[in-house]
């Protein structure tokens, strides 16, 4: 595996930040773990796994009771080889996932203490396919998917060790496959 990390202040406000993590796994694993392998149910696959995580962040964080913003755009790619020991049929399968998180927080005093108030938006688009060899093995779905959020938490001080969390999200979720 590999993970790679480089921030950059861009000035007293400013901050950017640019992390990749890599992983790959190459070995045996029985398609269900929870039973015993055998040649008709429950075979032996030879796996090669390639995961691919990167992300770059925006932070903008001046000396403000209004701003603490974040920027956050990310690409996650797994990539996955399977073979039956068995037989050698090979399965290709590859998920990729796409997003965008921009929050900010808020802070406002209040007889009791500081209130702080996060809102913001995330999004993102999962795309999966899939190939398999052999007879009689019918092909998962290439399908895609589109999420995106509204949200806002609020921590409002009550008393001395005492505080509400409120929150409140709105979600919209789309999915479309082909092949089926």
């Amino acid at each position: 595996g590999m993970l790679a990390k480089v921030a950059q202040r861009l000035g007293e406000d400013h901050r950017l930040e640019l992390i990749y993590r890599g992983a790959s796994f190459d070995g045996a694993v029985p398609s269900n773990g929870t039973a015993v392998i055998n040649d008709s149910s429950n075979f032996l696959l030879e796996r090669e796994q390639q995961t691919h995580n990167a992300s770059l962040e925006y932070r903008y964080s001046p000396q403000s009771k209004v701003f603490d913003t974040q920027v956050l755009a990310y690409v996650n790619r797994v990539e996955m080889d399977e073979a039956r020991v068995s037989d050698g049929r090979d399965d290709r399968t590859e998920l990729d996932t796409l997003g965008l998180n921009i929050n900010n927080t808020s802070r406002f005093e209040s007889g009791l203490g500081e209130i702080a108030v996060l809102y913001g938006v995330d999004a993102y688009r999962e795309s999966f396919s899939a190939q398999r060899s052999g007879d009689n093995r019918p092909l998962p779905p290439e399908a895609e998917s589109d999420v995106w959020s509204l949200y806002t938490q609020a921590r409002v001080p009550l008393a001395d060790n005492w505080r509400l969390d409120l929150g409140l999200r709105y979600d919209d979720f789309s999915t479309e496959a082909r092949n089926l």
